[in-house]
């Protein structure tokens, strides 16, 4: 590999391969799983724009939403990502 780079990604177990959401004001944020999702190490997020955020505040309906009310919503999603 001589004059070659190797580049390794060590992906931890139950991380999820997602862009996340870090809107700590979204009312949804407690039960979706963009937000609630273990972030690793070099973890994407995505960005909404204020009047994205101000339609979730108005219709409560985000197009980015995971809906994850329980711990068996979070394991299945976990569990998405595993071997």
């Amino acid at each position: 590999m001589l004059g070659q780079s190797l580049v390794v990604y060590v992906v931890e177990a139950n991380m999820a391969d997602i862009s996340m959401c870090n809107n700590h004001q979204c009312p949804l944020s407690s039960t979706c799983f963009r937000f609630l999702a273990k972030a690793s190490q070099y973890q994407c997020y995505f960005i909404m724009s204020e009047k994205e955020k101000q339609k979730i505040k108005e219709t409560g309906e985000c197009s980015e939403y995971w809906k994850c009310e329980t711990e068996e919503d979070l394991e299945k999603y976990n569990n998405y990502w595993r071997d």
